[in-house]
């Protein structure tokens, strides 16, 4: 049994705004600016209403009709993407008021991640659309991809902070981002396997 056409749209629309605000987090992080951030703020709180709206339509289903129970993990997946934009949002907001400079290294392997990220929302936001099962591999292996890279970069880092290469001020921030987008990366991941299993 499918989900209410109303509820694919909204989760959809979550997801769309989750993709716009990563954009605007690279944009903000690249110019130094805090500007995009506003932009950034009001689609978060969009998906925050979504996702309240959402949890409380599909349970309510839910309770009615046990087919709509494969649903209720979609609106917690989005929540957590929510939640872990507002915490890119912090720091790169923290970094920006704090005057604190990342190297050119530093920015780029951002700018990587960035992309990567908002590539993996852009598909999840397709699949959700046109149901086509070659997105959901797409999705794992952007997933992956950013997963390796965010380590393979903490690693770098951590190495470099050693080396007395960085300060540990910025290598907090810098440690903190490769967090909250391999997390988000994961709960996309995630929303795409959960619709494999309800399409399978």
């Amino acid at each position: 049994m499918e989900a209410p056409n109303e509820n694919v749209k909204k989760m959809l629309e979550t997801v769309h705004a989750a993709h716009e605000c990563i954009a605007f987090l690279q944009t903000a992080l690249l110019q130094n600016s805090p500007t995009p951030l506003k932009a950034c703020r009001e689609k978060t709180a969009f998906i925050k209403k979504a996702d309240t709206e959402l949890t409380g339509k599909i349970t309510r289903l839910a309770k009615e009709d046990p087919a709509y129970r494969v649903y209720l993990s979609g609106p917690q997946l989005l929540s957590r993407i929510g939640e872990n934009i507002e915490k890119l949002d912090e720091t790169v907001s923290r970094k920006i008021k704090d005057d604190i400079l990342f190297s050119d290294r530093a920015v780029s392997e951002l700018t990587i991640l960035f992309r990567r990220l908002g590539e993996i929302l852009k598909s999840t936001a397709d699949l959700l659309e046109t149901r086509n099962q070659v997105l959901i591999r797409h999705i794992g292996e952007c997933e992956e991809d950013v997963v390796k890279k965010a380590l393979e970069y903490a690693t770098h880092h951590e190495e470099r902070l050693i080396e007395g290469l960085c300060s540990p001020v910025a290598s907090s921030y810098f440690l903190n981002m490769l967090n909250s987008i391999r997390c988000i990366a994961w709960d996309a991941k995630e929303i795409a396997a959960k619709f494999a299993e309800k399409h399978a």
